[in-house]
Formats: C-alpha cells, sequence, structure tokens
C-alpha cells in the first residue's frame, strides 16, 4: 500500500508539473497546421529546411516540411525561453539556467525571463542548502580561520560523492571561493604572483566563476603592460556575472574597462563601454564617465577630422549632447567647417563659442580668418584687436592685423603691429616681411631693405622677401640684380602643382615687373613675353596690359600700343598712370592731339602726382591748360 501511495503521490506531481507546462504552452502557443488538417499547439524549438520540430509540452514532435500546410507562431516566447521552462520543470536547473540566459540575449520577456531565472536560483539554493549547506557553512569557517587546506580537503571529499550536477557545480565554486579568499591574503601581503596564481586555479576549477575573474581583472590592473589580459578578465566577468551582478557593480566594470580602451587609445571601444556605464546608471561612476565620454568623442573626433570630416562632426554633436556648452567641440566643428569651406556655418560656431567665453585664446582670431574669407576686412580687424585684448603677444594675430591694415592703405598704423610681433617671436621672418612691406609702401627702402634681408637670412628661398628685394633693387637701379631676383621668384612658384590666390598675384607681379626691367634695359620683345605670361594666369590685369603698350610703343607698333592702354584704362579706369600713358602716345606718335588732351585732362582730374607738366603738355597740344587743385 505504501508503495502505490508513493507512486501516485510521484504521478499526481507529475501530472501537476505536466498541466502548468501544458497551460503555458497554450497560452503562448505556436501552431503547426499539416495538409491533412490536423493542428499540433506547442512551441516551435527548432526548424531546418527538412523539418520543424514543436513542443507540446507532453512531447515533442518532429514534422517534415513536405507535410506542412501552415505555421502559425506567437511572438511572446521564444524556443530557448520554452526549453528553459521544460529544463525547469523537470529539475534540470543547469540546463534552464542556460536557456534562459541564451533567451534573454534576444531582448525578449526579459522582465519575465529575469524573474524565471530568480526562480531556478532559488530552487537551486533550496538544494544547495538541504544537501551540502552543511558542509558548504564549515568550510566557510575555515576559510575565516585561513585554514584554506582543510576546506579544500572538506570540500574536494564531498565532490566525490555527489552525482546531481547542481551539486557538483555549487561545490566546484566554493571550491573556487576557497582559492579566491587565499588569494585576497596573498594580495594583502603583496605576493602578487602567488595571488595570481591562487585566482587562475580558482577559474580553472569553475571556469563560470565570475568573481574570481573580477578579482584578477583588479590585480592585472596594476600592471600597465597587461591592459589586454586586463581587459578579457572585465569582460568575462561581465560574461558570467550577467545575472548576477547588481547594476551599480556593472557600471562600475563598464567603467573601469572604457577606461581601459581609452588608455590603449581604442577610443570606439571606450566610448561603447562608456555609455553602457552611463546606462547603468551609477550616479557617480555615469558623471565620471559623462567627462570622459566628451573625451573619448572629442579625441576620436580630432583623429579623424581631416579624413573623414562629416564623421568627425557627428561625434562631436554627440559629445555636445552630454555638454552642451563644450567650448572644445564647438571649436572643433568650426575648425573642420573651415576646412571644408563652409566658411558661414564656421562663423556661426566660433561666434557661439565667444557667447559662452569671449576670452578664449585665438577663437578671435579663427573667427577673423573666416571673415577674412568672405572679404569682410572691418569686422575681421575688429576680431584681430579684441584677439590682441585676451592675448596681448599672439603673434600670427598680429601679423595678420598688419598685413590688413596694409592691404586697407594703412602702412603707417600697421608697422607697431608688426614691432610687437618681431618681439614676440624674435625668430619668425613674418614680422619682418610685414615691418619690410609697410616701409616698401612708405618709400623708406634702406629700412625696407635691412627687414627684406633679415626675411631671407632666415628662409633664403622667401617668394616676397626675394620680390620685393627686386623692386629695391629696380629703384637703385641695379637692373641685373633685379632681373635675377625676379626669374629666381618664378621659377619657384611655377614648379609649384597648385597656387592659391596669393601665390598666383605674385607671380603675376613678378612677371610684370621683369618686363619692366626689360623695358628698362631696353629690351621690349622679352618684356612682350613676361607681360604676356602675367596675363596667362591674371587675363584682368591692367598693370600687364599698360605694360605691353609700353613695349608695343617702344616698338613703334603704336596702334597695338593704343589697344593695349585702352585696355587697362577699362579694367582699371582711375588709375592715372594708364591715360598718362595714352595721352603721351597720341601726343608724340600718332599726333592726334585732341585725343592727347582728352588722355593728359583725365590724368590731372584723377591727381596724377606730375600735374604741372602734363599740363604744360596740354597748352603744348593747344589745349586750354587745367585748373589745379593742390591735394589736402
Amino acid at each position: 500500500m505504501i508503495d502505490i501511495l508513493k507512486v501516485g503521490k510521484g504521478l499526481l506531481w507529475w501530472l501537476m508539473g505536466l498541466c502548468v507546462l501544458l497551460i503555458v504552452q497554450v497560452s503562448r502557443a505556436d501552431e503547426v497546421v499539416k495538409k491533412t488538417g490536423a493542428s499540433i499547439r506547442g512551441a516551435i524549438i527548432e526548424e531546418t529546411d527538412e523539418y520543424v520540430i514543436i513542443d507540446a509540452g507532453f512531447s515533442r514532435f518532429r514534422i517534415n516540411r513536405d507535410e506542412i500546410a501552415e505555421i502559425k507562431r506567437t511572438e511572446n516566447i521564444t524556443p530557448e525561453e520554452v526549453e528553459g521552462d521544460v529544463a525547469y520543470q523537470e529539475g534540470r536547473y543547469l540546463d534552464a539556467l542556460k536557456q534562459y540566459k541564451i533567451a534573454l540575449k534576444g531582448g525578449h520577456n526579459v522582465e519575465q525571463i529575469k524573474e524565471k531565472i530568480k526562480k531556478v536560483k532559488d530552487a537551486i539554493e533550496r538544494l544547495v542548502n538541504k544537501e551540502i549547506g552543511e558542509v558548504i557553512r564549515k568550510s566557510r569557517a575555515l576559510v575565516k580561520q585561513k585554514q584554506f587546506e582543510r576546506a579544500v580537503i572538506l570540500i574536494t571529499s564531498k565532490m566525490e560523492k555527489v552525482q546531481d550536477e547542481v551539486l557538483k557545480q555549487k561545490l566546484a565554486e566554493e571550491l573556487a571561493y576557497i582559492h579566491l579568499k587565499k588569494a585576497e591574503m596573498y594580495i594583502d601581503a603583496i605576493n602578487y604572483t602567488q595571488a595570481e596564481e591562487e585566482l587562475r586555479k580558482a577559474i580553472r576549477i569553475a571556469p563560470e566563476y565570475y568573481p574570481a575573474h573580477w578579482r584578477l581583472a583588479e590585480l592585472l590592473s596594476m600592471n600597465p603592460s597587461l591592459i589586454k589580459q586586463t581587459i578579457d578578465e572585465y569582460l568575462l566577468t561581465l560574461r558570467y556575472g550577467e545575472t548576477a551582478l547588481s547594476e551599480a557593480q556593472k557600471c562600475e566594470i563598464y567603467y573601469k574597462v572604457g577606461e581601459l580602451y581609452y588608455t590603449e587609445n581604442n577610443l570606439p571601444e571606450a566610448i561603447t563601454y562608456f555609455r553602457k556605464a552611463i546606462e547603468a546608471g551609477s550616479l557617480k561612476e555615469s558623471q565620471q564617465c559623462k567627462q570622459k565620454l566628451v573625451d573619448s568623442y572629442l579625441k576620436l573626433a580630432r583623429n579623424i577630422s581631416t579624413t573623414k570630416p562629416e564623421e568627425s562632426i557627428l561625434l562631436l554633436r554627440s559629445a555636445l549632447e552630454l555638454d552642451e556648452k563644450n567650448t572644445d567641440a564647438l571649436l572643433m566643428i568650426a575648425e573642420i567647417y573651415r576646412q571644408l569651406g563652409k566658411t558661414d556655418q564656421a562663423i556661426k560656431q566660433f561666434e557661439e563659442v565667444i557667447k559662452i567665453n569671449p576670452r578664449i585664446p585665438d577663437v578671435h582670431y579663427q573667427l577673423a580668418l573666416c571673415y577674412i574669407e568672405k572679404k569682410l576686412f572691418d569686422p575681421a580687424v575688429q576680431e584681430l584687436r579684441r584677439e590682441l585684448v585676451v592675448t596681448p603677444q599672439h603673434y600670427y594675430a598680429l601679423c595678420k592685423l598688419g598685413e590688413l591694415l596694409i592691404d586697407m592703405g594703412q602702412p603707417q598704423t600697421a608697422l607697431p603691429y608688426f614691432k610687437r610681433a618681431k618681439e614676440a617671436m624674435p625668430e619668425k621672418f613674418r614680422a619682418y616681411l610685414g615691418i619690410g612691406i609697410a616701409n616698401w609702401k612708405l618709400g623708406k627702402l634702406n629700412e625696407a631693405q635691412v627687414n627684406f634681408q633679415r626675411v631671407l637670412a632666415i628662409n633664403p628661398t622667401h617668394q616676397e622677401a626675394l620680390f620685393y628685394m627686386g623692386s629695391i633693387y629696380m629703384e637703385q637701379k641695379n637692373y641685373v640684380g633685379a632681373e635675377n631676383l625676379f626669374q629666381n621668384v618664378i621659377e619657384q612658384l611655377r614648379e609649384k602643382p597648385s597656387l592659391n590666390e596669393r601665390l598666383r598675384d605674385l607671380l603675376v607681379q613678378a612677371y610684370i615687373k621683369y618686363g619692366d626691367v626689360e623695358l628698362l634695359l631696353e629690351r621690349p620683345r622679352t618684356a612682350i613675353e613676361n607681360y604676356q605670361r602675367a596675363l596667362e594666369y591674371k587675363p584682368d590685369s591692367a598693370e600687364a596690359y599698360y605694360g605691353l603698350g609700353q613695349a608695343y610703343m617702344k616698338l613703334s607698333r603704336f596702334r597695338a600700343a593704343e589697344q593695349h592702354f585702352i585696355k587697362a584704362t577699362k579694367i582699371d579706369p582711375k588709375n592715372p598712370d594708364y591715360y598718362l600713358g595714352l595721352g603721351i602716345l597720341y601726343h608724340n606718335f600718332l599726333k592726334e592731339l585732341d585725343k592727347a588732351v582728352e588722355n593728359y585732362r583725365k590724368y590731372i582730374r584723377l591727381n596724377g602726382p606730375d600735374k604741372l607738366t602734363v599740363n604744360k603738355w596740354i597748352m603744348e597740344c593747344g589745349g586750354k591748360p587745367e585748373k589745379i587743385t593742390e591735394s589736402p
């Protein structure tokens, strides 16, 4: 009778478990409809091109594909979760945990699966407490007394007697725990080699014992040469402790992994783990991660700013999502926009930075460069002056302001800025060049020459210094010396694969000056060649056409000279010299005196410097002299 009762009770529990499982299966059932019209409801746990296996709770059916008319699925449960449910009902707790963990990674029914994992662990804990709880308590007491060998013997002897896989694993983890605590003892004694050996023993005994991986990672992190191994151990900690670690613990590990990747300059991975740390939500690590993540975005963006500028901007925008007033990110975006030729966007970014902090060094200077690109010279001057309030010794701002003032016709105002730049960085030549050009414009040739020579002492091939030295030689009537210098400039610039606007203008001027020297040396044909070369680079050069007019006049090709003088006046109608050339041509060679008078008058009205002489020529041509008003 007793045996019958036992059998009946066991059968009753089996039937109750089956009913529970059937309820689960039915409430979440997939359905396979056969071509015969029959259908089977349950959970599909395997599919191939040849067959489908469906778990109906009480049995599993393998159905060939050619027998199936239709498959109806539910999206509420995965095959792995079903496998876990089955394993749990059958008391195969390790298999249940394995399947639930796989299911958890799929992202479906996350909270429900976590609850099931908790139930499995509770069941394991009850089983462990019942079967081996006393042994584990004795072992822990021995470990507390640092009697590690006795604890090992106790656990090992028990492992030899149990058959259940759950109990075997729990005992293996307990053995790993003993080695972990022994390792911590060695760490306290600063015996790191022995500590590492104990931790590796623990991992060999129980490969998925995450506390040993975690402690080993912390130990390895003390050696900067072992970064890769440290990362591996932290990742194993996360993998095996996925369901056991708290969110705060995960956050801590994510942050440490991110820091290690950051140290290795593996910024994409660093960003990944810093983000995970922030998402894990521990306040302390989140705040640290926020700054590290911003730094990682900035560093990675800087690394790819020239090769992948658009991607760089996206990274910087991500940094600004975390720190909207990060001026480093805003400045880098502005610089990339400048690199891409998007000057308007760059200006907006620089202005945004200035709103946040107008005293950041260099930002006013960079904004000034953008304004110069847009030909907005007055705002550029204003920003350069502001930069010099923030950074009084900013060499490049001082030089750029001086250069702008020269271009705006204010060489005398420019000089003090170049002199300040020279004092700030006397080893650089840009300030000497500026001083030289300013003095050249002011007619102070000796001072100009001294500074151009300083430039050439630092940089013997500097094209602008050579050009201006050639111009000085012309003034000194050293035509051969001037010719050699202009040739040098031309040869240097013609060898360049590409020329920016400044260098192209310099090349054009060198050709024109070379032509002027050839005219002075009575070589009009060579002069024509140089003027024509200048026009190849700048087809609207009034100076080149004027030079051609003079050269053709020397060759007695007066109508050709007339055409080129007229082209010069049309391109630059406010230059008095071009009308003077025409006037002389009509007066002395073509004998068209009315036209001569007309052009002489234009010369005087445009305030040409030799007005008195030209007025005499007007009278020689039979014209009434112009009333001359002295300039203030």
